[in-house]
């Protein structure tokens, strides 16, 4: 999703990326590599823009405790909410390319036919906090050109 205008080009955006089937850690580092490019293009060309991404799991990449040797098990899930927040949090136009300014990673049921109902959680990428659908559309909107000047 993405605002610009013949003015100043690129304005907003948020990248939307997923991983849907198992084994859920098997692409978590190319779709990793996928952001990271993806960022430092839009920032190398719109350095005054504000990209923000939404990471989507089933809600059952939180329960795949895959234990790796010599650690505790961890599900994909956290594993890529720690990964993720190493590039959220981009607050200057100066901050390296790579960086989103906000990244939030999302947990849902999927539609199924079945008793139980589709839902999503929503996670602060950075802090872990879990957010209402009305704080994420809030947190997008204050992760505006506030913070970062816009070209004249």
């Amino acid at each position: 999703m993405t605002y610009s205008d013949e003015q100043h080009g690129l304005i907003f955006a948020v990248s939307v990326k997923t991983i849907t089937a198992r084994p859920f850690g098997k692409n978590l580092k190319n779709r990793f590599g996928d952001l990271c490019t993806e960022a430092i293009t839009l920032h190398m060309r719109f350095p005054y823009s504000v990209i923000c991404a939404l990471f989507a799991f089933p809600v059952t990449a939180d329960e795949d405790h895959s234990p790796e040797p010599g650690r505790r098990p961890i599900s994909t899930f956290k594993r890529a909410t720690q990964l993720f927040a190493t590039i959220s949090g981009r607050r200057d136009y100066t901050d390296p390319g790579e960086k989103f300014e906000s990244v939030t990673m999302m947990l849902f049921v999927p539609v199924q036919d079945s008793d139980i109902l589709p839902s999503i959680k929503l996670f602060d990428a950075l802090t872990k906090e879990e957010l209402t659908e009305e704080e994420y559309f809030r947190n997008l909107s204050t992760c505006t050109t506030d913070e970062i000047p816009m070209r004249s």
